[in-house]
């Protein structure tokens, strides 16, 4: 899900367009905005905290199908003969 704006998805669906708030009393409305307002952003220091721990498994799996690719080539090269023994797609049989 790539739209993440929250605010935006619930001014979409506007869940309070049939609420009647005639009865609501006003310092409660009053109450609620002034609570709203002083509200801080702590959503910004979340999303970096989550963006770092994803870079850093992303570093990670990197690093360990880096080093399992020079693993295997090692291997494959140092101890099965690997393209060292000259024979190749390319060789031709003589027969």
């Amino acid at each position: 899900m790539r739209d993440d704006d929250v605010l935006a998805r619930l001014r979409a669906a506007d869940p309070a367009a049939g609420a009647d708030l005639a009865r609501v009393d006003r310092g409660a409305l009053d109450a609620l905005r002034e609570g709203v307002v002083r509200t801080g952003r702590g959503t910004a220091g979340a999303r970096r905290r989550r963006l770092g721990r994803r870079g850093a498994v992303a570093a990670v799996a990197g690093a360990l199908a880096l080093g399992g690719g020079a693993a295997y080539a090692g291997y494959e090269q140092w101890y099965v003969g690997g393209a060292a023994d000259g024979l190749t797609c390319l060789t031709a049989w003589q027969g």
